[in-house]
């Protein structure tokens, strides 16, 4: 009783853009540039356990309980460790992270087949994704709750078409995404 159903559709898009930025993982001054992906749906931050493993990360196995999108439960094992973000010029450096290793997080399949410079409200701007990009993308780290809101900053810039990415911006870099509209 008064559930309503709210359907997102991705406007001349089939697929949506991952929120993702390059950014720079550190721990004991060992430091690695990684693909993260920005969730805000997710109450969990992953690191591939290969990234762990090249800056030296340490931390206790774990076990956690995860529901994905669908509620398919998981239950994940790992390594808690803890590390810091910093954006790729090193103006700015996060807090302590804390997250979970898992040897594969996702990949983003997507190919943005456009350049940035072909939309006038993404010009000048900070994005650090290779654009064009003709090839899938593995993720490093998925950051989640509480740190993406407080990575994430915005504004959110459109362009003039609802075909056209928007831009959000954050402490590390702005990423891409879609415009949706709802429908009922």
């Amino acid at each position: 009783d008064g559930v309503r159903t709210i359907i997102l559709r991705l406007q001349n898009n089939t697929r949506p853009l991952m929120h993702i930025v390059k950014c720079l993982v550190a721990y004991k001054g060992k430091k690695q540039i990684v693909n993260l992906m920005f969730d805000s749906a997710a109450e969990i931050t992953l690191i591939k356990a290969s990234v762990a493993k090249n800056l030296g990360l340490q931390g206790e196995s774990s076990t956690t309980q995860v529901t994905t999108i669908g509620g398919t439960e998981k239950e994940l094992e790992g390594k808690s460790v803890s590390f810091t973000l910093s954006d790729l010029d090193e103006k700015w450096t996060s807090g302590p992270i804390s997250a979970m290793t898992m040897d594969y997080i996702c990949s983003d399949e997507t190919l943005l087949p456009f350049a940035q410079s072909d939309f006038d409200h993404l010009k000048g701007l900070k994005i650090t994704m290779d654009l064009p990009r003709m090839q899938p993308l593995e993720i490093d780290v998925l950051l989640g709750e509480p740190y993406y809101s407080q990575i994430v900053t915005g504004p959110i810039i459109r362009g003039k078409s609802d075909s056209d990415p928007i831009f959000w911006d954050t402490k590390l870099a702005g990423f891409l995404g879609n415009q949706f509209q709802l429908t009922n």
